[in-house]
């Protein structure tokens, strides 16, 4: 049986990492809030700007690897907050 969903707040205008492994579902919560995400092979250093990011446009993205990685997620303008179904 899976864990109960863990809630992440992510302070605006910084990269959070929300998840490390192969598998997961991210639940958006704040309609209005802007959100982008990335992805970095686990242990590699963080992302430090947004170029490599993509901005979510869905409230549900599902998040699948083939090897563990470290999923990051980047609040625009005001402090977020998402769900972790992994």
């Amino acid at each position: 049986m899976a864990a109960n969903p863990l809630m992440i707040d992510c302070p605006k205008d910084t990269w959070t990492k929300v998840y490390t492994g192969q598998s997961a579902i991210i639940d958006i919560f704040l309609d209005k809030q802007k959100y982008w995400q990335t992805y970095r092979l686990a242990g590699d250093p963080a992302p430090t700007d947004l170029t490599e990011a993509v901005p979510i446009t869905n409230r549900t993205v599902p998040v699948a690897a083939n090897a563990d990685i470290d999923v990051y997620i980047y609040a625009v303008d005001i402090d977020g907050k998402i769900r972790l179904n992994a």
